[in-house]
């Protein structure tokens, strides 16, 4: 079996997907049922024609989708911004991530507990110290929902 790859075929996406698929999954994920069906096959309900059509379809679909966002973009001026309030943990080495702290904490293969840090680009934040460890960040809606933050 072949693992060529190739980008995703809608618009506006940069990912890349098996040879084989036209989609990847986000993308994927945001078709509605009635298209996802037509690209659902089996080799003997195999019908050439239907399945161009409806990858047709899909990328129509997704096409008027990345191009509403667009404008929604245009639109605001800019993206939506949160504060959320995290312990700073420092700077990676690389000096292009940050990492924080939010309170969850994991087990290891041990069984020890350790902090489960939270690492964003320090190009996508603003941090603010309020007092020892304790700062505001101040990021993308989309980066914080990512993130698990909000």
């Amino acid at each position: 079996m072949s693992n060529k790859k190739r980008t995703c075929t809608a618009e506006g996406c940069k990912t890349k997907v098996l040879i084989k698929h036209p989609f990847c999954r986000e993308c994927f994920a945001k078709l509605p049922k009635e298209i996802k069906s037509g690209l659902v096959y089996t080799r003997q309900s195999f019908d050439g024609a239907e399945v161009m059509q409806a990858k047709n379809r899909a990328r129509e679909f997704l096409k008027d989708l990345h191009e509403r966002q667009e404008e929604k973009t245009m639109v605001s001026g800019k993206s939506e911004l949160v504060d959320v309030m995290l312990e700073d943990r420092g700077q990676h080495e690389n000096g292009k991530a940050h990492a924080f702290f939010q309170g969850d904490y994991l087990e290891d293969r041990h069984g020890n507990e350790r902090e489960q840090w939270i690492w964003l680009p320090l190009s996508q934040i603003e941090i603010q110290h309020e007092n020892n460890s304790v700062c505001t960040v101040t990021m993308p809606e989309w980066l914080a929902l990512d993130k698990g933050l909000i």
